[in-house]
């Protein structure tokens, strides 16, 4: 019987141990995932105005020199960008948050958006790139672009990385067609150094595991790699791959996505002059922000007032009419969330006009910062850093 008394309380002190244990893992997590999350914001702030104001800087008259430098710069501002969202989606995908957004797109564009990226870079380390692209695959997809686009743009800097002369490949093939859906092989081959038998077996063990880890970024691999992998996974694919040394390296994947063959309706067009002008209240306190936004929608036609924060907003708000609001959520005295929640109480105090439009437009772009958003009584939500063409979409698609 006392050993029996002895064994139970030996068990249950190793069942404190474990939960303690499981807490403080937990504790730890949700600590570096708050870290990442407000690391990614903070340098989301000014890559925003950085950015835009580049965008802006691009439609100016300038010769082809000073074009060159900007589109160096914008190439290396967008390679940053590259790495916070690496840094954010780590954190989204140690907290099972991160989802896909499907939308329509041309492959096309896409194989363009990445030559644009990537092209100085390549040029710099004297390489060639070829993107080849199959004639046959339809002209509409529909799946998540941005993500597609991110695990190529990391696959091809990882080639761009471990290649000293020759050329870096991306093929994408169509493989064949199968219920409206086109069976896709995007493919990287590069002649580069290959892949060393110690990194190798290393590389193979985080593929084939769910967990993100930084042993491959610290070998020179990329932590975009892990996570290409994990974001494969949401699309029902995996990463394959292929390596000699000093002969180069192949690493590839297979994606299913929907098709649509007839025309888009509703396409947005910047240039169309029968658009109205809207009276918008810019709430934001960074100024390089606020200069980036009043270029963008002056120039559209747009009437721009601006309060450096939510108090200064519910005053411009009560003595003002607008169209709509764009609200930043991080501000001093008081922040977005508050500002909205105050001015929804202000309209359910006085309903005789239709309550205003209000964007959400900050550098927390979380799933829970969305819902957090909507829940306080905002209409839609933009992430920082954005173009100007994705701001102005927004704003055309309010319905007022």
């Amino acid at each position: 019987m006392d050993e029996m008394k002895n064994l139970k309380t030996e068990l249950d002190l190793l069942r404190i141990k474990y939960n303690a244990i499981l807490q403080v893992e937990y504790d730890l997590q949700s600590n570096q995932a708050i870290f990442l999350r407000n690391l990614s914001q903070n340098i989301r702030i000014p890559m925003n105005g950085v950015m835009g104001m580049l965008e802006v800087l691009n439609q100016t008259k300038l010769d082809n020199e000073q074009k060159d430098y900007v589109s160096l710069i914008s190439n290396y501002s967008e390679n940053l960008l590259s790495i916070i969202n690496d840094i954010l989606d780590h954190s989204k995908l140690m907290n099972k948050t991160l989802t896909l957004e499907p939308e329509y797109f041309e492959i096309n564009l896409l194989v363009q958006e990445i030559k644009d990226l990537l092209q100085y870079k390549v040029e710099g380390k004297g390489l060639k790139l070829v993107i080849e692209a199959d004639k046959t695959i339809p002209t509409f997809l529909f799946g998540d672009k941005t993500r597609i686009k991110q695990i190529l743009i990391n696959l091809l800097n990882n080639s761009i990385r471990n290649t000293r002369d020759g050329e870096i490949v991306l093929l994408i093939d169509q493989l064949h067609m199968e219920e409206q859906k086109a069976v896709i092989r995007f493919s990287v081959k590069d002649s580069g150094y290959g892949i060393e038998d110690g990194l190798l077996r290393t590389l193979k063990k985080e593929l084939n595991s769910n967990e993100l880890s930084t042993k491959l970024s610290l070998n020179g691999v990329g932590l975009g790699l892990a996570i290409s992998q994990s974001l494969l996974k949401l699309m029902n694919s995996t990463l394959m791959f292929e390596t000699e040394k000093n002969v180069g390296s192949e690493f590839w994947f297979t994606l299913s996505i929907p098709t649509r063959h007839k025309n888009r309706s509703g396409v947005y067009n910047e240039a169309n002059p029968g658009k109205r002008a809207l009276k918008i209240l810019l709430v934001e306190d960074n100024m390089l922000n606020q200069k980036f936004a009043k270029v963008t929608l002056t120039k559209q036609g747009h009437i721009l007032d601006i309060a450096e924060n939510g108090k200064v907003a519910i005053e411009k708000f009560s003595a003002e009419t607008y169209d709509l609001i764009l609200m930043d959520i991080q501000m001093p005295i008081m922040n977005g969330i508050e500002a909205t929640k105050a001015i929804r109480k202000m309209e359910a105090d006085n309903p005789s006009s239709e309550p205003i439009k209000i964007i959400a437009v900050t550098a927390f772009a979380l799933d829970n910062n969305r819902e957090e958003c909507l829940k306080a009584g905002m209409d839609n939500f933009l992430a920082k850093p954005f173009k100007p063409n994705q701001l102005i979409r927004m704003i055309d698609e309010v319905k007022f």
